[in-house]
Order: structure tokens, then C-alpha cells, then sequence
């Protein structure tokens, strides 16, 4: 039984060890890559057969929900949410405009579409936090088997 469980902790640490060898300290990105790695590995287990609890179907998909919401967090792609790209502007036909003296159209244009486009990246972020935290505020003491 020993044995097995060593055998187990070595596993882990061959899983764990790309995430944690690409962490940094100074982003809140890597938090949430740590976090949604982990919250991986508890709902592989809770929809595996190892799991015990009675309920295990539905504390995954509660764990999937959160998991989710982290990798959205590191990966930070709302513009691909809406297909928007916020940073698709031709820049020859900026050139050409601003050669025929269209400058003010092109530069208000360009600027309503970016200042929207951080408005909106704004608004999903702090909304997918406050999901994902209260997610976790609710369930996360129950997620044992």
C-alpha cells in the first residue's frame, strides 16, 4: 500500500511539473492557470469511477463551470467571445484615409472601437470573477469524496 502510494505522489509531480515550471509571480494569469489545472484534476476524479461520493456527477459539472471561468481568466480572449478583434484595422486604408484627410473620422473610429472594446473585456472579467468566487464561496467545501 505504501509503495502505491508513493508511486502516486511521483505521478503527481510529473503532472504538476509544466504548470509550475512555466509559473510567475507577477501576473494573476498564472493564478488562474494554476488553479484551473487543479480544479482539472478534481473533475477528471469526481467523473472517474474512483469516486465515491454520491453526487460526484453533479460536483463535477460544478468544477467544470469553475474551470472554465479560470481558463478564461488566464487566457484572456473576450475579444474571440463576441468575434471581435480589436486590433484588425488595415493600416493601409488608415494610411490612405489619412492622406485624403479624413484623419478625425479614422482616429474617433478607431478610438470609440478600442475604448469599447476595453470596456467590454472590463465588464467579462469582473463578471467571470464574481461567478467563478461565488461558485467557489458556495461549493468548494463540498467538493470532497
Amino acid at each position: 500500500m505504501r509503495i502505491k502510494r508513493i508511486y502516486h505522489k511521483i505521478r503527481s509531480i510529473f503532472h504538476w511539473l509544466p504548470i509550475i515550471w512555466g509559473d510567475e509571480q507577477w501576473d494573476s494569469r498564472y493564478l488562474f492557470e494554476l488553479i484551473a489545472f487543479k480544479l482539472k484534476l478534481m473533475e477528471d476524479h469526481f467523473n472517474s469511477d474512483r469516486a465515491i461520493v454520491a453526487d460526484a456527477k453533479k460536483i463535477a459539472k460544478e468544477i467544470h463551470t469553475c474551470r472554465l471561468l479560470c481558463e478564461r481568466l488566464y487566457l484572456q480572449e473576450y475579444d474571440d467571445m463576441l468575434g471581435l478583434v480589436h486590433h484588425s484595422i488595415d493600416f493601409d486604408d488608415f494610411v490612405e484615409r489619412l492622406n485624403r484627410g479624413q484623419k478625425t473620422i479614422t482616429c474617433n473610429l478607431i478610438g470609440w472601437t478600442g475604448n469599447r472594446w476595453v470596456q467590454y473585456e472590463e465588464y467579462m472579467i469582473v463578471q467571470d470573477l464574481e461567478y467563478l468566487f461565488k461558485i467557489m464561496k458556495k461549493h468548494v467545501r463540498c467538493w470532497w469524496d
